[in-house]
């Protein structure tokens, strides 16, 4: 099971209540670093996916050009 989340106390209920498999964070776990302790925590390989994003959830959506 996957979780699409970068909310910390999301995570945590799903890790503690044994809910998810595998983590998609599109902060890449910068919004909250305690995510990366809480993975840790469990005896449990948790796969992770980072992602990135441009601005913040209210711009993002306008910075979509690249130069590269």
């Amino acid at each position: 099971i996957s979780i699409d989340t970068i909310n910390y106390n999301v995570f945590k209920e799903c890790v503690d209540n044994d809910l998810v498999d595998i983590l998609n964070d599109i902060s890449a776990c910068t919004n909250n670093p305690e995510i990366i302790k809480l993975l840790k925590k469990k005896n449990k390989f948790y796969s992770v996916v980072l992602m990135h994003k441009r601005g913040n959830p209210h711009t993002m959506d306008e910075l979509t050009n690249y130069d590269n």
